[in-house]
């Protein structure tokens, strides 16, 4: 059997004196430590969460504008492409105009030299065949 003499109370003291010594200079400071630390991580893990929230939302923000802004681009572009078809538009029409007019002009420029070539002919015609006829009649014809 287990005798209990003074050894062992002494030996107890000890171990009690220790526990109580390690647990106030060393445990205690430790554990607090420890949750001053997690503590700590705790506090940065929330602020790193509030964080991404933060970069999402502002994420999310900037993609709506960059839509918007391609949507002002795309409707910029689109009254740009009008305005450059109508110019065109205008420019074939004014190119078109002025084609006729010196088409017309060059009718009538034609027209005109047509007719005078032709009564310059006529004229030409009529003395060649006064010509012929008073070679071949051997006299002059007055005409």
């Amino acid at each position: 059997m287990i005798s209990l003499n003074y050894s062992f109370f002494v030996q107890l003291f000890i171990f009690l004196f220790l526990v109580i010594i390690l647990n106030q200079f060393l445990f205690k400071p430790v554990l607090k430590i420890w949750q001053e630390r997690e503590e700590a991580i705790e506090g940065k893990r929330k602020k790193a969460q509030e964080l991404e929230k933060q970069v999402n939302e502002l994420a999310q923000r900037l993609n709506q504008e960059l839509e918007k802004a391609q949507e002002r681009a795309q409707k910029e572009e689109e009254k740009l492409k009008q305005k450059f078809l109508r110019q065109q538009e205008e420019l074939i029409q004014k190119t078109r105009s002025q084609a006729n007019e010196m088409i017309a002009e060059l009718r009538e420029k034609i027209a005109l030299e047509y007719k005078t070539a032709l009564s310059q002919l006529e004229q030409e015609a009529e003395n060649l065949a006064q010509k012929i006829a008073e070679q071949i009649l051997g006299r002059k014809i007055s005409g």
